[in-house]
């Protein structure tokens, strides 16, 4: 027996086929939802409701007791209540099953289909997800007049208390757009109900549509004997040279031929190193860091970036920086710690940015890993103006660490990525993240969002805090040690 196919599962298997079999499959366990992963999930369900409540008369389909008890409430709902609005209506069309999130009553019966997303523009798996439900509920007998998403709009500015939910959404008309799906998706429904049908997952090599448009949870499940060294290991590898690659059956690093048209001189530098089995250092690297002047300043921020903006003058989806920490190394040797992290439900950023200005004093060098202190650090000049002189006059003084790795350096234990979360293990050993609760800064960010709830008990919010720390500490303290080491480069 095939199970009902919801559009969750169409977009699984819009994403891959083996995917979707994997996701019905009893023998298989899924990666288990990280703690940003999670958070995603939960702030998707509260802007659901959020915009629900622009609709306070409309009535709720109970979804308590599974989706095929709501398909018959939907039913009752509509022969007996005559509703103008319908919030969560369910309906079902043989093994089709769609939940929706808004459907308004129009002129002459026909209906109004809005579907809502936390994101801030529509993306094609909104639009995927959006046109199957309206699939399912014109299979139902259902007469649709438009289709329509109401998503978050970037440019409302929170001005404190309740929200403007007429400025917080956008409404846009999606009717076009999901009539062109019309044509395909029967055939993508059929084909993903014979996959379902089979007795053996679906064949299929891994690629991009292992990541986008999310992270598969089987990942590590269809990789598991992947090769050592593979080429997706080639930093920004785009599909037609993986496609060429594939094609020409070459499969992992160490088979490209010397010369092979397309590589990037990066990945050109991958390959060589991946080949002789050793690290690749450029004596640059050690010259520009022995360049700069003492102390040396090691900073790394925190940011938590709410889909419904918690202080008011903001927007969702800004980035609120909300923890710094700073290591300061003198040329003697010696080293320093400071670090910042915000409390209460105060805007952290007035205080966030005064302490890091007395801590930073007025020249010397910062050294950061990525742009992003630097776009933290923009934002805030544009937020405080009273700030904003002082805020200038670091942007000058930054180095980026990340660069100059990328640039100079490479490991074959980096598998491709220069994020200081691979960088660090590879040339230091001894030091990680795995021995932290929190190890990058989107789990950071969504944890301290959680900080900020009324209902989390005050241990809990403790243990959050003295996690963050650690994280962060160890941040900087991984970037003096990546300096002591390539310093002496050369």
């Amino acid at each position: 027996m095939v199970p009902l196919l919801t559009s969750r599962d169409y977009l699984a298997g819009m994403q891959c086929l083996r995917r979707l079999y994997l996701e019905f499959s009893q023998s298989v366990g899924k990666a288990p939802l990280t703690i940003a992963e999670e958070a995603r999930v939960k702030t998707g369900k509260k802007i659901k409701e959020v915009a629900r409540q622009r609709y306070p008369h409309g009535l709720r389909v109970d979804h308590q007791k599974g989706l095929e008890a709501a398909v018959r409430e939907t039913r009752r709902l509509l022969s007996e209540s005559n509703p103008e609005v319908l919030l969560g209506a369910t309906f079902q069309f043989h093994d089709l099953i769609a939940q929706t999130d808004i459907l308004r009553r129009g002129r002459a019966g026909c209906w109004h289909l809005i579907g809502v997303s936390s994101s801030s523009k529509i993306k094609p798996e909104h639009l995927a997800d959006i046109a199957f439900q309206s699939h399912v509920l014109q299979l139902a007998g259902l007469d649709l007049q438009t289709v329509s998403m109401r998503h978050i709009n970037s440019v409302y500015v929170y001005q404190g208390g309740d929200d403007d939910l007429d400025q917080l959404f956008a409404l846009k008309d999606v009717t076009s757009e999901v009539e062109g799906f019309e044509g395909v998706i029967p055939a993508q429904v059929r084909r993903m109900l014979d996959v379902l049908r089979s007795s053996d997952p679906p064949e299929r090599s891994p690629g991009r549509h292992c990541h986008i448009p999310q992270e598969c949870p089987f990942f590590d499940f269809c990789n598991s004997d992947s090769p050592e060294h593979s080429i997706d290991e080639l930093p920004r590898l785009r599909e037609p040279l993986r496609q060429r690659l594939f094609d020409d059956g070459i499969l992992t690093i160490p088979k490209i031929p010397k010369g092979y048209p397309g590589l990037s001189p990066l990945q050109e530098r991958v390959r060589n190193c991946v080949i002789a089995g050793k690290p690749y250092r450029n004596p640059r690297i050690g010259q520009e860091l022995r360049s700069l002047a003492f102390p040396i300043y090691f900073l790394d921020f925190e940011t938590f970036v709410p889909a419904l903006p918690v202080h008011p003058k903001t927007k969702p989806y800004q980035a609120i920086p909300f923890q710094w920490s700073l290591h300061v190394l003198g040329r003697d040797g010696a080293l320093s710690h400071e670090e910042f992290l915000a409390d209460g439900q105060a805007d952290p950023r007035p205080r966030f940015a005064e302490s890091l200005l007395k801590a930073l004093g007025e020249e010397d060098p910062i050294l950061v890993y990525s742009s992003y202190e630097a776009t933290v650090i923009k934002g805030l000049i544009r937020d405080l103006p009273d700030l904003s002189g002082h805020l200038q006059g670091l942007l000058p003084r930054l180095v980026d660490l990340l660069p100059l790795i990328r640039e100079h350096c490479y490991h074959p234990a980096f598998k491709g990525s220069f994020s200081i979360k691979s960088v660090l293990p590879a040339l230091i050993p001894e030091l990680g993240y795995d021995d932290l609760q929190i190890q990058d800064g989107i789990t950071a960010g969504s944890l301290f969002l959680n900080t900020l709830d009324e209902f989390i008990p005050s241990i809990e919010k403790d243990r959050i805090r003295d996690d963050l720390l650690r994280y962060c500490e160890r941040d900087t303290l991984a970037m003096v040690r990546l300096y002591e080491v390539l310093s002496r480069v050369g």
